[in-house]
């Protein structure tokens, strides 16, 4: 597609390659956008963690063996709450965070739209790395989370409450 002439240009032209052939393009903007889930704002922290932990997930359409993206959280939320995650660039990202008792956590931008999760497992570690931030390292990475407020107390219970969790795995 490096020649101009030849690039679809206009949005009826694309509608009509054969790459969208049996896209209902009249009713696509009432279909549900896959992965994402939206909860109100205006409900209490710990309501808010009980909706967003119980909602159905979109199935994963596709032909992944990880078994930790397709398992189906049965647990109940034992603590929530905000927390910075920091990248591999130190960029910290404001998240509001779940912790089920079957060892899934998630993770949601401005408490609303989910971003992700992961899986403890027994062979995860969770160490408190100051007063403020904890690391929480599975097999496949390791998350870096700071306290928003700096909160020491606050870490202590997320790292008491995950390694809880990880012994009773």
């Amino acid at each position: 597609m490096l020649d101009p002439s030849s690039r679809l240009v206009d949005f009826a032209t694309i509608k009509q390659h054969p790459f969208f052939e049996g896209i209902d393009w009249d009713s696509i903007h009432m279909r549900p956008v896959p992965f994402e889930e939206v909860f109100p704002v205006d409900q209490r922290r710990n309501d808010l963690a009980m909706l967003i932990h119980t909602t159905q997930k979109v199935p994963l359409n596709d032909n992944r063996s990880d078994t930790f993206l397709q398992r189906e959280s049965r647990g109940e939320i034992i603590h929530s709450g905000h927390l910075k995650k920091t990248n591999r660039i130190f960029i910290k990202k404001q998240r509001f965070f779940t912790l089920a008792n079957d060892g899934e956590v998630k993770y949601y931008l401005d408490g609303r739209f989910f971003r992700g999760s992961f899986w403890l497992t027994k062979d995860t570690e969770c160490v408190k790395t100051s007063k403020t931030t904890f690391e929480v390292r599975i097999p496949a990475r390791t998350y870096f989370l700071v306290d928003i407020e700096g909160n020491q107390s606050n870490i202590d219970i997320w790292v008491e409450k995950i390694l809880m969790v990880i012994q009773s795995l």
